[in-house]
């Protein structure tokens, strides 16, 4: 039995002009509707929270730190017996102001960028981010107080209770420490760092106590010179890690979650760990594995804010459904019935997924599509907003032609309109345009890569499809491609097989009504090539029909 997106090839060309720059098909049959298959789509109800967080008043504690130990070593340089070794510490306190100054600076724009004003003369002594409090500060998403402060809580216990994850299964949510290069996780290192500065200085100051005859000229400078040189690594360290805060929070303000707040190798493997506590029948959107790492970085949704001196970021991760789902752009395509009249089903919706077996479907607007995700090209995961529908029990035209009628449902909106110009509909996912004419018309194309261009006769209906590198010309119209298209193996659009011309307009042709006696405005007459307009412009078939049955009476 065929089954999945296999069962949607369908081929209704008699003629194909193929070139290497340019595609021209021409269609037999034309059922007035076109769905373009743009790939597999999931629907997502539910969310895993994983919480990580950055201790921003170490930054103070660590800045003060070191203001000390400098302040220790202009003692120790300004010492009577350290003169001779004074080019080395003339050099270091000329090169450290500037850097003290250079991250007070940077720390007063991590300080805006958190949202809040210049602080008081006070600052120095009460610390950058002690005079925030309890505030809170949404940087980035919707989030409402009482999780903000929920959570701030719990990462309090997590650090009261001395442990690196917490995990909340009944929220479906887990709190791990932040990968970033900040104070607790360089602990030891600054630990070791602080006492190898302490030893020095005591060394260094106890040789120098001493009697000019007594001390060791190359002790003093040997000691003097590590000092300097682990005293700038730990400056330059502070400033590092300002900076990467800094600009975690600039792309944190786009949704962006930053590598050295959680790197993407780091949140597969905090996911994975929770993987078996997902409720049944849901499910990560893409495989756990290492190669996906970067994938799982395109679902995403972060809610960034600062509470009690820690950065707080909640990473969103959508929890998708088994069920599978193709989705098709749906565009209603003219079919020429005589003179400039072109007949179309307009869609009911913009978007339709339907499952493999086609007997569930959700229509999508416009809008519901755009909020989508994109994992790559054809895969897609979407935030349910409307029940799934039965198709057995739903009156739906799009349905029904999925499930391979061979005839057009009574329940499609057939719709005439009048054009005497071309009128082109251009695909989502390829340089490739559908088109209808009322009467053959050439197609001029341009290729930056020929020096001459190549002209074709479009008849009828079909699709053209140009190369990225050149642009078609009509007597109305310009096609330019664009660049997101995608390559597929095969093509699986689906156009329904009969003609909608055989199945439709009976009455019409029945009872010789001549569609041009029927009055069309101006703003109908003025249809351009837009699909928009094909919906503001057409008149529904059994409107026509019953100002057919008034022309007939000679009532108008």
């Amino acid at each position: 039995m065929m089954t999945g997106v296999n069962l949607f090839i369908i081929i209704t060309s008699i003629l194909a002009v193929v070139h290497s720059e340019y595609n021209i098909t021409t269609y037999d049959l034309n059922p007035g509707i076109h769905f373009e298959h743009l790939g597999e789509l999931r629907f997502f109800n539910n969310k895993w929270k994983l919480v990580t967080f950055v201790e921003l008043e170490n930054i103070s504690n660590k800045l003060l730190s070191l203001k000390n130990y400098r302040k220790y070593t202009t003692d120790l340089c300004n010492n009577e017996n350290a003169q001779y070794h004074y080019y080395i510490c003339q050099l270091f306190l000329k090169s450290s102001k500037y850097t003290f100054e250079k991250i007070e600076k940077e720390l007063e724009v991590l300080h805006e960028l958190i949202g809040h004003s210049h602080l008081s003369e006070s600052r120095q002594k009460r610390g950058w981010f002690n005079i925030v409090g309890k505030a809170t500060k949404v940087l980035f998403g919707v989030l409402d107080e009482e999780d903000a402060k929920y959570y701030n809580d719990k990462i309090s216990q997590m650090n009261k209770d001395e442990t690196s994850v917490l995990q909340l299964l009944k929220e479906q949510t887990k709190i791990v420490q932040s990968t970033i290069i900040n104070f607790n996780n360089t602990i030891g290192t600054l630990d070791f760092n602080e006492n190898l500065l302490k030893n020095n200085i005591k060394k260094i100051s106890d040789e120098l106590s001493k009697v000019k005859e007594n001390f060791h000229f190359l002790y003093i400078k040997t000691g003097i010179e590590e000092h300097v040189t682990i005293l700038n690594m730990m400056l330059n360290q502070l400033q590092l890690e300002i900076m990467t805060i800094t600009n975690a929070i600039l792309v944190a303000r786009k949704g962006v979650l930053h590598p050295s707040i959680l790197t993407p190798l780091r949140l597969i493997n905090e996911l994975k760990d929770v993987s078996e506590s997902l409720p049944h029948g849901l499910e990560f959107p893409v495989p756990l594995d290492p190669l996906n790492a970067n994938l799982i970085l395109n679902v995403i949704e972060l809610q960034v804010y600062f509470e009690n001196k820690r950065l707080i970021y909640i990473i969103n991760i959508p929890l998708i459904e088994t069920n599978l789902f193709y989705i098709y752009k749906i565009s209603p395509f003219p079919k020429l019935m005589s003179n400039n009249q072109f007949i179309l089903i307009q869609p009911s919706s913009k978007y339709i997924a339907i499952d493999e077996s086609k007997q569930q479907f959700i229509t999508l607007s416009e809008i519901e599509f755009n909020t989508c995700l994109k994992i790559i090209e054809n895969k897609f995961i979407c935030k349910q907003q409307k029940p799934v529908s039965l198709a057995h029990l739903a009156d739906n035209c799009e349905v029904k032609l999925l499930q391979f009628t061979n005839i057009i449902p009574d329940i499609c909106d057939k719709r005439i309109i009048q054009s005497d110009r071309a009128i082109f509909i251009q695909l989502q996912t390829s340089n490739t345009w559908l088109f209808a004419v009322p009467h053959p018309e050439t197609l001029t194309i341009s290729c930056n890569n020929k020096k001459n261009h190549v002209d074709v006769i479009l008849k009828n209906c079909g699709s053209v499809t140009i190369g990225k590198q050149c642009k078609a010309y009509s007597a109305s119209s310009m096609l330019i491609p664009h660049g997101n298209t995608v390559q597929s193996n095969i093509s699986s659009d689906f156009i329904p097989p009969f003609d909608i011309s055989d199945n439709c307009c009976e009455r019409i042709k029945e009872e010789k009504i001549n569609i041009s006696e029927i009055f069309l405005n101006e703003h109908y007459r003025k249809l351009t090539k837009h699909i928009p307009e094909l919906n503001v412009a057409s008149h529904k078939l059994e409107d026509i029909e019953k100002l057919g049955d008034e022309i007939l009476k000679g009532n108008l």
